[in-house]
């Protein structure tokens, strides 16, 4: 039923922009006109998402590295622009490009870790204490 109203729901979108849509440019060829890969990944992670799980979201779910820096994808993403700076400040290090881009790589995953164990963790499982706190509190008898 997941499937068949995400199929009913994509449809539907397309329709309304192809045939409702000031915007609508139907000589655009997004996959060949566009040298950006987005256009492509957006369709793979929609092939990924309806009716999944399966096969081919069973090959990045059960791949332990990929689960693993799943998790510390948030710290990744909050210091990968200093590790950049870094590596830029110190460029003459490196005297290949692709040298920089897997120090930038290491570093990035280095902070996400440490940011993931010192601090993400920790506020999570502090979150989760405040919320059983909340939860064990009945607002009922208070309100008598």
């Amino acid at each position: 039923m997941k499937f068949l109203l995400t199929i009913v729901n994509f449809v539907t979108c397309y329709y309304n922009h192809r045939k409702l849509s000031k915007y609508y440019l139907p000589n655009l060829d997004l996959f060949k006109d566009s040298i950006h890969p987005g256009p492509r990944i957006a369709f793979l992670l929609f092939l990924m998402l309806i009716g999944a799980p399966n096969p081919f979201t069973k090959l990045f779910s059960d791949n332990y590295f990929l689960t693993k820096m799943g998790q510390f994808s948030f710290g990744i993403y909050l210091w990968h622009p200093m590790c950049i700076q870094i590596v830029l400040n110190n460029s003459k290090l490196f005297t290949k490009e692709f040298d920089a881009i897997l120090c930038v790589l290491g570093l990035s995953v280095l902070c996400g870790y440490l940011f993931y164990v010192f601090i993400e963790k920790p506020m999570m499982n502090l979150g989760n204490y405040f919320i059983q706190k909340v939860n064990s509190i009945d607002f009922y008898k208070i309100m008598l």
